[in-house]
């Protein structure tokens, strides 16, 4: 998973988890629910990527931690989000779409992606030397 309960926690306070994630029969905060709506996020982050890169990304750069939480939060808040919610899922969507177009990178400098394969094709033709061109050495 690319974000934890507390990264939920730390970016929109505990209340707003207590709103939207609490089990009034244990009395708390339902950890499943939250864990489930994170790895769904998760899952969902990876079908955008797999189209550039190799998925899970690992280490995960710090902008999948927040894509994560915008994404879990949107879908723990069920029928009724927040428009600010919704603002920033949509905003997380279009991040991805373009990273899965090319036109967005994970990574803000410009480095090469781990997982980048370069492939050389060549046939016999396009051989320099060859018995013919050394037959003068």
């Amino acid at each position: 998973m690319y974000a934890t309960q507390q990264d939920l926690v730390t970016r929109y306070g505990e209340s707003e988890l207590e709103t939207y994630a609490f089990d009034d029969d244990l009395d708390q905060i339902d950890t499943a629910r939250v864990d489930q709506a994170l790895q769904d996020a998760s899952n969902f982050i990876d079908a955008y990527l797999a189209a550039q890169m190799t998925v899970p990304v690992d280490p995960a750069p710090d902008i999948l931690t927040r894509l994560c939480a915008e994404i879990a939060r949107y879908r723990l808040q069920d029928d009724q989000p927040l428009d600010e919610a919704r603002k920033r899922y949509e905003d997380a969507v279009a991040l991805l779409k373009d990273i899965a177009r090319g036109t967005a990178s994970l990574d803000p400098s410009g480095a090469t992606a781990a997982s980048t394969t370069v492939h050389a094709m060549r046939d016999a033709d396009d051989r320099t030397f060859t018995r013919e061109s050394l037959d003068d050495f």
